[in-house]
């Protein structure tokens, strides 16, 4: 069963008003799903990825898209 933070992201963003940064390694090589969770959920995600270059940008597109979608936060 994959690490889900949704509900953490929930509860923090309910209790403290203020935004909420995930500091976890992706449970799967899919950083863009790290990303998607995070935003689902009105967090955001500090990546954290290893050493492969190609992982970098597939962060960067997965952070553009959801940045061109800022209104989905509210």
């Amino acid at each position: 069963m994959p690490n889900a933070n949704g509900w953490r992201i929930l509860m923090l963003r309910a209790t403290e008003r203020k935004p909420v940064w995930l500091d976890t390694k992706p449970a799967s090589p899919n950083v863009e799903l790290a990303v998607a969770q995070a935003e689902t959920y009105g967090g955001r995600w500090v990546a954290t990825a290893d050493a492969d270059a190609a992982t970098f940008p597939k962060i960067k597109n997965a952070v553009a898209f959801f940045e061109a979608h800022k209104h989905w936060r509210t």
